[in-house]
């Protein structure tokens, strides 16, 4: 079977890459650049040789994995850095779609990566799949990111979104500025620290695409969040705790955190409880369900 996947060099797909070759399967990757070099894998083409050689790049592709993006964490949120965020997302899910529609190959399956900022921010509302989206910018961009799936769905094709909560991993993502602070003795809650974080650990990222590959009964929109559900202050005290630390400072304040960040700053301020139910119930299981868990195992 033959997957082609966008985003290789991001959190998940460096992670995701190892596991399917382990498992035999032909990968294709696209990405910025053709020069790439990756293990184990001698199809990789630029988004640019897509657009010229369709057919010849996405044929007999049985999959497609998108995730691809610009990181919504890097930057100030600039009128600029707004546009390459949802185009990196957008416009390249609609490039897929215009080589399969070219190649009219019969796509079985297409993964697209999405985010719990879909959802408003709220304190006290547990958000399940079908929840209405919030306001704003991070909800613009997730709304845009499903819709371009959308595109994918007919009676041949599962069309699988993924509303992934904040990745844990050792190698990227939130955790590692956090460690740095918190072994700088820097480590506080923000704010009150009581604005919720959905979590999920990288492997169980890793476990539900796969779970989403061998299983045809996974399709439609599924919140890929561990089902703990915690806050800022938990998830600092936990850190410092498995790091062996102590801060020297209690919170930082709010009006800091916006002057540094900017618009930004919504991402460490605010948050919600997001549930996990829906892929549970379709027999999903969590190898790391627990904070302490998943941070024991990642550190």
């Amino acid at each position: 079977m033959k997957i082609l996947i966008t985003g290789a060099s991001g959190l998940v797909g460096k992670q995701l890459i190892p596991s399917l070759l382990d498992l035999g399967y032909d990968l294709v990757i696209i990405s910025r650049t053709s020069n790439k070099r990756l293990p184990g894998i001698n199809n990789i083409f630029s988004w640019q040789q897509l657009q010229s050689f369709p057919e010849e790049i996405i044929k007999d592709v049985d999959i497609i994995i998108h995730l691809a993006g610009a990181s919504i964490a890097q930057g100030r949120w600039t009128k600029a850095r707004k546009r390459k965020i949802i185009n990196s997302r957008v416009q390249t899910a609609q490039l897929l779609f215009d080589a399969v529609t070219t190649s009219n190959i019969n796509l079985k399956l297409y993964i697209s990566a999405s985010a719990v900022g879909y959802y408003p921010y709220s304190n006290t509302h547990l958000f399940t799949e079908d929840d209405k989206m919030g306001t704003g910018f991070l909800s613009d961009v997730c709304n845009m990111w499903e819709l371009s799936a959308t595109n994918f769905k007919n009676k041949e094709t599962r069309t699988v979104v993924m509303r992934l909560g904040s990745i844990l991993s050792k190698d990227g993502g939130m955790l590692k500025p956090i460690i740095k602070a918190i072994n700088l003795g820097l480590g506080a809650k923000m704010g009150n620290g009581k604005q919720y974080i959905p979590w999920v650990s990288i492997n169980d990222v890793v476990r539900f695409v796969l779970f989403a590959i061998e299983n045809k009964s996974i399709d439609g929109t599924y919140n890929v969040v561990a089902p703990q559900i915690i806050d800022n202050k938990t998830l600092i005290l936990s850190l410092k705790k498995a790091l062996h630390k102590k801060s020297l400072i209690p919170f930082i304040p709010k009006i800091l955190i916006k002057l540094l960040f900017g618009k930004k700053s919504e991402l460490l301020l605010k948050g919600q409880k997001v549930s996990s139910q829906k892929i549970i119930s379709n027999r999903f299981t969590f190898i790391y369900p627990n904070l302490n868990i998943a941070l024991e195992h990642l550190l």
